[in-house]
């Protein structure tokens, strides 16, 4: 992602004026990631002079989140595979990101702008403009820093996603998937540990329905597999909502993380069977 730090939030009016520029929404939140400096501006990824100005220092927590997030999803893709402590940095930094923009007071920005969103668009229709700007994400993650990653669309898991913001607060939410990504990082070390004790390889994939090898699965009615998804889904939501807000370089930080859990769903998941 780069050194990027805090940005100007776009004015409530203007991001909902913008909100259909899918295109601006793409060179903002990504084009900013890898800036080019112009006489104090910045080009974006469209070669255009952005509509805000690079702050005065870069912004060392987003660096450091930027940095770990992009570590971890390449040595997750390397010959060791999948381990616990990359789900542990994951949980980390997510917890660390939420509570700097906590810090900022974005968190309230955030809440407002998907308030309104849901106001103007209702539910199904937040939904579905959330989930456009995050292809559009997805795409630029993938052209500029090489993070291969996918939309998984499902209705109602994303409605749900959507609700879950809603009652938790976006950052929030965003904070609240620690728990659940420490218990899973826990699992993966002791299926690792029972994978070397062992003379027999013990696989680590399960089918829909499954325990994760015999472990407890998460709270809530789902399995290790289902809650995966579900994550993703709720951080595809977060970065998306992080994107109209102007959060540009934050939004992709998270979308590097539900790129990163996917490797971690794959690997665990059989993909035939999971939703």
């Amino acid at each position: 992602m780069g050194s990027e730090g805090s940005i100007t939030l776009i004015d409530d009016q203007q991001t909902t004026t913008s909100r259909s520029d899918r295109r601006t929404f793409l060179s903002l939140g990504l084009g900013c990631a890898v800036p080019l400096l112009v006489g104090g501006g910045v080009l974006d990824a469209t070669g255009t002079l952005a509509d805000w100005e690079r702050p005065a220092s870069a912004d060392p927590v987003m660096d450091h989140v930027s940095r770990e997030l992009m570590r971890t999803y390449n040595e997750m893709r390397g010959p060791a595979g999948v381990r616990g402590e990359h789900v542990r940095t994951l949980a980390a930094n997510l917890d660390l990101l939420g509570a700097h923009l906590e810090g900022r007071g974005d968190d309230r920005r955030l809440d407002a702008v998907l308030r309104r969103r849901i106001r103007e668009n209702g539910r199904e229709g937040t939904v579905q403009e959330l989930s456009a700007r995050y292809a559009d994400l997805v795409v630029g993650l993938s052209l500029q820093h090489g993070v291969v990653s996918r939309v998984e669309t499902d209705d109602q898991r994303s409605l749900a996603a959507l609700d879950s913001l809603v009652t938790h607060g976006v950052v929030g939410r965003l904070r609240g998937s620690n728990s659940g990504l420490r218990q899973l990082a826990a699992n993966i070390d002791r299926a690792k540990a029972v994978q070397h004790a062992k003379p027999v390889a013990v696989v680590l994939r399960q089918k829909p329905g499954d325990d994760f090898l015999g472990y407890p699965p998460p709270d809530g009615n789902m399995n290790w597999c289902t809650f995966m998804a579900a994550m993703v889904d709720g951080l595809g939501m977060i970065a998306a909502v992080l994107g109209v807000t102007g959060l540009g370089p934050a939004a992709g930080m998270v979308g590097m993380a539900a790129g990163t859990l996917l490797i971690v769903k794959d690997a665990l998941c059989q993909q035939a069977d999971t939703p």
